[in-house]
């Protein structure tokens, strides 16, 4: 009985979490970004994560897919997202606490900041 019991327990658990993946981009980005694509450095593959606690059952704010994507363009060092995957992840133990969360995971890419002041000025000239 009690290793039935315990198996229920175990199975009512296994339901309150998981990971889904949410969304596909092909080119992210938070910030302003004139594009060179031939011109940018792939800096490599990087994750971010935004994550919020839920206590008893009261979330403590809700998580953000643009804090993600800034969290993964800053650990790798660039200013541009590309082939980017959006996951969301939710885990809970009933009226003790729990977790959700975003996931952006993608290619890191730098655009030619050389580049971007050569736009920029020329755009400003023909005004």
């Amino acid at each position: 009985m009690k290793y039935i019991l315990c198996l229920g327990v175990i199975f009512c658990f296994s339901l309150l979490m998981g990971c889904a993946r949410t969304s596909d981009f092909t080119m992210l980005s938070t910030k302003n970004v004139l594009l060179g694509i031939d011109q940018s450095k792939c800096k490599g593959t990087y994750e971010g994560k935004d994550s919020r606690s839920i206590i008893i059952f009261i979330p403590l704010g809700i998580p953000d897919i643009k804090e993600a994507a800034d969290k993964a363009v800053e650990r790798g060092g660039g200013n541009m997202l590309m082939n980017a995957v959006l996951y969301q992840e939710f885990w809970y133990v009933p009226l003790i606490y729990g977790e959700i969360s975003y996931i952006v995971k993608g290619d890191v890419y730098q655009v030619d900041e050389a580049l971007r002041k050569r736009i920029q000025s020329e755009t400003k000239g023909n005004q």
